[in-house]
């Protein structure tokens, strides 16, 4: 469960190893502690920018924060580093669906108060 998960996790805390902050910030993303998982995961990813899944975890932290672009750029870099992994490929384009970007420029603004 994830209350064990926590547990043990609070073990590896005063660990440097990147994949053990991945971990770390994964479980706090699962049990709702989003500024403390982005926190880690930034971490994690700075030492090990290359590992999708990592970028992945970063990116869905993000996006739970509020940090859409971020989270969305994030999740666009996971998706380039996924190589092969056809199923981690599948959340990433999952979560990218889930999340489209709000364009939010000036252009489209004037469109949106024009009378139709």
């Amino acid at each position: 469960s994830l209350d064990q998960a926590k547990s043990l996790s609070e073990l590896l805390e005063r660990s440097d190893v990147p994949q053990f902050e991945d971990t770390l910030g994964w479980v706090a993303y699962r049990t709702g502690d989003y500024t403390k998982a982005v926190k880690l995961l930034e971490t994690a990813a700075g030492k090990l920018p290359k590992v999708g899944l990592i970028r992945y975890h970063l990116g869905m932290a993000d996006l739970a924060s509020g940090q859409q672009k971020k989270g969305l750029k994030e999740l666009k870099s996971a998706r380039q580093l996924a190589g092969s992994d056809k199923a981690l490929k599948a959340r990433i384009d999952a979560a990218i669906k889930e999340h489209p970007i709000k364009n939010d420029n000036k252009q489209t603004r004037e469109k949106a108060s024009q009378p139709g």
